[in-house]
């Protein structure tokens, strides 16, 4: 079944409660017993980042008005892939049951309480309450943190809507192999290439050219590619992290060998606003 037919049945499982059967995707059986509307399909990287207010987080709790598609990619095919659930969990903070399997690496969590929330692979772990991690109100051990595989952080969710997002999976031992070692930096706001960025992996460094472009001389291992910094003056530094990959970047440094970094230039400062004085209030 093509992603696209999935995706359009998706809500008519969701409002109708189809009951899956072990050859046929899965849907939700139903949704606090209430009838959803038909409902859109949107890209969690295409929205905003906005932090709910607390009205919003109130409204949110009693409405439960989000749906995430997880779709887990496993490098470098790049492909979806199911995961085994014996001895994997995906968690995702906002949602009080399993995810349901609806197609080849696909996950629906419905419905979400929360806006804002991240998406986690992970090895089960005895002893450790991943929901509260998830939630940010545990934190797990170095030894308990290396049982992440994979993760998405922050996940922006679209109310009424079924938000997708792509869970890059690099596995261990692809991360000692060699990777993209030329790149380029621009400027997220107008797009244009930025010149004497600096570039840096573990303790090599290298500062971009007029085109905004930049060359390691030694090739980066996989796992330290995923730690590059990128920082110049008039921008925000940057730094790729493996909690944040898309599977459209992940995609585009497999098929095209290169590496881009996009930086957003530092706000100007405000000045101090005009102090109101007598005169200034005598109407001229």
């Amino acid at each position: 079944m093509s992603r696209r037919l999935l995706l359009s049945l998706l809500p008519s499982a969701l409002a109708f409660g189809c009951t899956p059967t072990p050859d046929e995707p899965r849907g939700p059986a139903s949704t606090h017993g209430t009838l959803l509307p038909p409902l859109g399909v949107i890209d969690s990287d295409a929205l905003p980042l906005k932090m709910p207010e607390a009205w919003e987080r109130t409204e949110d709790s009693n409405a439960r008005p989000y749906h995430l598609l997880v779709r887990v990619l496993l490098w470098p095919e790049l492909e979806p892939v199911d995961v085994d659930l014996s001895i994997l969990e995906l968690q995702v903070p906002g949602a009080d049951a399993p995810p349901f399997h609806v197609g080849d690496g696909e996950y629906l969590f419905s419905p979400l309480s929360q806006g804002v929330t991240r998406v986690i692979l992970r090895d089960k772990s005895e002893g450790l309450d991943w929901s509260k991690v998830a939630a940010g109100e545990v934190v797990p051990s170095f030894s308990q943190s290396m049982r992440i595989r994979a993760e998405r952080n922050p996940v922006a969710l679209a109310r009424f809507s079924i938000t997708t997002c792509d869970l890059v999976w690099i596995k261990d031992q692809e991360l000692d192999s060699a990777a993209s070692a030329i790149g380029a930096v621009f400027d997220l706001s107008t797009g244009k290439p930025v010149e004497g960025a600096t570039v840096t992996y573990a303790s090599f460094s290298v500062r971009t050219n007029a085109q905004g472009r930049f060359q390691f001389e030694k090739p980066p291992l996989l796992r330290d590619l995923l730690r590059a910094a990128v920082a110049c003056e008039g921008f925000q530094p940057q730094r790729i992290s493996p909690r944040t990959l898309t599977g459209t970047w992940a995609r585009y440094v497999r098929d095209q060998g290169e590496v881009v970094f996009t930086l957003r230039p530092v706000a100007p400062p405000r000045g101090p606003r005009p102090s109101l004085s007598a005169e200034s209030m005598v109407p001229r």
